[in-house]
């Protein structure tokens, strides 16, 4: 299955996008906000295909688990339609930030991204408790 591998870029590049943009504000060199803006157009890219390679994940792996995960997919696939959601507005918002230098658009950008990036890190921790305490997607 394709997901855990573009859940991982998913949660990373988004982070990353987060922490660059952090270093941005801090040292307000440019290269840190191309860098981030990279990132974050990656990420997104990276959080839609992980949404629907989750989605087609889910469906293989319902039949097989409790009903305790299968509750638990249905609040990662919910909270992974908003991650898209967010992170591609995100992406949207610092692109536009970074090409024509708002710092409105910049500011904006790294609040959306921060939300994001704690909602990132709720969101491994069910796909991990997923994996790791129900072994959804797990060949046995």
């Amino acid at each position: 299955m394709p997901h855990p591998f573009t859940a991982h870029f998913a949660i990373a590049l988004p982070l990353l996008a987060t922490v660059l943009s952090i270093v941005y504000l801090i040292t307000k060199k440019e290269f840190f906000t191309r860098s981030s803006t990279h990132a974050i157009v990656l990420g997104a890219i990276g959080v839609i295909v992980a949404y629907f390679t989750g989605d087609t994940a889910g469906y293989a792996v319902w039949e097989s688990v409790s009903k305790d995960a299968q509750a638990l997919i249905e609040k990662h696939a919910t909270l992974g339609l908003y991650l898209t959601v967010i992170v591609t507005l995100s992406a949207g918002v610092k692109a536009f930030g970074c090409i024509k230098k708002n710092k409105i658009a910049e500011i904006s950008a790294i609040i959306l991204l921060l939300i994001s990036s704690s909602m990132l890190l709720a969101q491994g921790k069910m796909g991990g408790e997923l994996v790791y305490t129900y072994a959804a997607g797990v060949v046995k």
